[in-house]
């Protein structure tokens, strides 16, 4: 949890939304020829993995 304890879709509107604003070192870029299958698990079980290391 950041400082503030501000998270998106958790404390403050916008974890579903189509577009929101992330503060910088909360967003990753993915290459536009990896597709959805296989980036998905990355952001799911990935994240989780990241922050309990962390």
């Amino acid at each position: 949890m950041r400082d503030n304890g501000s998270i998106n879709g958790i404390t403050k509107n916008g974890g579903y939304a189509e577009n929101c604003i992330l503060n910088a070192e909360a967003g990753v870029r993915i290459p536009s020829h990896v597709s959805a299958a296989e980036y998905a698990p990355i952001l799911c079980a990935g994240v989780t993995v990241f922050n309990s290391m962390r």
